[in-house]
């Protein structure tokens, strides 16, 4: 399975958690990439 992340959700993380979507994408690109480093 590929998974193609783009640098703008990469960085998403890194961005100011003002608004709920920016804290739920944020959240949600961490969990892919915690999930990838639990399958390595």
């Amino acid at each position: 399975m590929k998974i193609y992340l783009d640098m703008c959700s990469l960085q998403r993380p890194l961005d100011g958690k003002v608004k709920l979507r920016i804290t739920i994408e944020a959240d949600a690109i961490l969990g892919i990439i915690s999930l990838l480093d639990q399958v390595k």
